[in-house]
């Protein structure tokens, strides 16, 4: 399997160190899976500093396109955009754990 899998199951800042690195987001494994089927049936992540993105929005966000064969989705698919820092809203939607703290 591909080695991007472990970032996604490590969360968005470990998906974002192997970006950085340069890996590479339509790779297929023997199986023809890609990052972005392996996300779509690994469904949400349930840490609190991460609850509600998707890994497989967070993919998306950062350029990766080709959806492989397989694995059959066992979480639940995406059902908007869950990952967007641009978005002036993200941080106020995902709660005060991505809040700017107030100066004393």
């Amino acid at each position: 399997d591909l080695t991007l899998f472990w970032a996604i199951d490590g969360g968005v800042e470990m998906i974002k160190l192997f970006i950085d690195f340069g890996v590479d987001l339509n790779a297929r494994s023997p199986k023809d899976w890609t990052p972005l089927s392996y996300s779509r049936a690994k469904g949400k992540y349930g840490a609190t500093e991460q609850k509600g993105i998707y890994p497989e929005d967070v993919l998306l966000y950062y350029g990766a396109s080709e959806v492989g064969s397989g694995p059959e989705a066992l979480g639940t698919r995406s059902p908007r955009n869950s990952f967007n820092p641009t978005d002036p809203k993200f941080a106020r939607e995902r709660g005060s754990y991505q809040t700017p703290y107030s100066e004393p």
